[in-house]
């Protein structure tokens, strides 16, 4: 029952029928209804176009290879990295800005869990890896001015088929979704090997594929390590950092799957 009620209350506040706003836990929420994103979506067509376009039509050395389909880039014929896996692990974990091979990250990549549907449900905070890719684009435009700002970005997801795939994080307080890219969903998608949840947006030829990095233990906060595929080819890497505290403030609008 209380699982068909979440799932209610969170129908009517997408669609615009409950307040668009949550103050819970000493955070404040905004929602935006789903029709506001298909409108923001359409007036936006021109630029989410060119972002289709950039890596999907002008392949440079770093995205020229179709990794979901090219049988030379399967895990298995993949090259060892340069460095160990932990150390790997250990660099993209400190959120800094160490330059990475974008073949270690895949290999890197291969080696993690995938992730359930129900476990990406919540709120996320996101960090760009830096190798070199075309999100070091959004790392330089966006990601640093939010970070000057005292602000984040993440993605946000209420269930399997409802999400944000861009927020902003004020002062680890407030969250704010940014409509421009429109909703997304969570199905689990085979992708190099394994089956795991892939953020497939309902407007854009685009999907983030995430395996699990670390699984908070210490930290309480389980960290995701994401790839952005644009028509198969690589986009860039990112990090998700679960944020509970944001998570605990909305239980009754997060619905997970039955199985």
């Amino acid at each position: 029952m209380t699982n068909k009620k979440s799932l209610f209350a969170s129908t009517l506040a997408r669609i615009g029928f409950l307040p668009w706003a949550r103050i819970r836990n000493g955070t404040f929420q905004v929602i935006v209804p789903e029709w506001i994103y298909d409108i923001v979506v359409f007036l936006l067509y021109p630029i989410n176009w060119i972002v289709s376009f950039l890596p999907a039509r002008l392949p440079h050395p770093y995205n020229k290879n179709d990794w979901p389909i090219d049988p030379d880039l399967i895990p298995s014929r993949l090259p060892e990295t340069k460095l160990s896996l932990d150390e790997l692990t250990t660099i993209i974990l400190l959120r800094d800005e160490t330059r990475l091979s974008d073949a270690d990250n895949w290999k890197l990549f291969d080696s993690l869990d995938a992730p359930t549907t129900n476990d990406m449900i919540g709120n996320w905070r996101g960090k760009v890896v830096n190798t070199g890719g075309w999100l070091n684009l959004a790392k330089y435009t966006l990601e640093a001015p939010l970070i000057l700002a005292g602000c984040d970005w993440g993605k946000r997801f209420f269930g399997p088929y409802q999400g944000d795939p861009l927020i902003f994080i004020l002062w680890e307080t407030i969250v704010f979704p940014v409509p421009a890219w429109g909703n997304v969903s969570m199905p689990e998608i085979q992708f190099r090997g394994k089956s795991g949840a892939a953020m497939t947006y309902d407007h854009q030829p685009w999907k983030d594929h995430f395996r699990l990095l670390g699984d908070g233990k210490e930290s309480g906060k389980r960290v995701l390590l994401g790839n952005w595929v644009v028509r198969g080819k690589n986009g860039g890497w990112f990090t998700l950092e679960e944020l509970p505290k944001m998570n605990e403030a909305m239980p009754d609008l997060l619905t997970k799957t039955a199985y």
